[in-house]
Parts: C-alpha cells; structure tokens; sequence
C-alpha cells in the first residue's frame, strides 16, 4: 500500500505512458485466510481508479490499470485439487 503511493507520488512530475500495479483475483474472491493480502490487493485495484480519475482531471499521467492475476499453478498461493477438477 505504501509503496503504490510513494511510487504514485514520486513519478506524478513525469509524463509516464501507463501506470500499472498487478493485483490478485484475491481481492475479488479472497477467503478469510487470504484477508490481509486480500485488501491489499483491493487497495490496487481501488487506487488504479483513483488515478485514473486524477489522469482524467490532467493532475497525472499515463493511463492507470490494475491487472487481477490468476492463481499461480506453483508456488505459495494455489487452489486446491478439488477446485482445479
């Protein structure tokens, strides 16, 4: 959360092309075992519409999107079988 907004704030004075943060389906279908990094993933997904929004008024550059990305097929955070099937 903190480092979306110091980048945001260090890059408003440069006339970027896009600004893109890479959020998680966990802010959409995150479970209660997910929950901290489920909101932190919300918060990308709330703050690339607020800078959009800011883009839109000409107070910041660069088109502002939030890509959800899926679960990954290996590592830390993975589905379980039963979903997959």
């Amino acid at each position: 959360v903190l480092g979306t907004s110091n980048l945001d704030k260090a890059t408003r004075e440069y006339h970027l092309d896009h600004f893109l943060l890479l959020s998680s389906y966990s802010s959409i279908l995150g479970n209660i075992g997910q929950s901290i990094y489920a909101a932190a993933n919300g918060f990308l997904d709330g703050f690339a519409v607020l800078r959009e929004s800011m883009r839109i008024k000409g107070e910041r550059t660069g088109f502002t999107c939030s890509i959800n990305l899926p679960f990954w097929e290996q590592g830390g955070m993975q589905v379980s079988n039963s979903v997959l099937t």
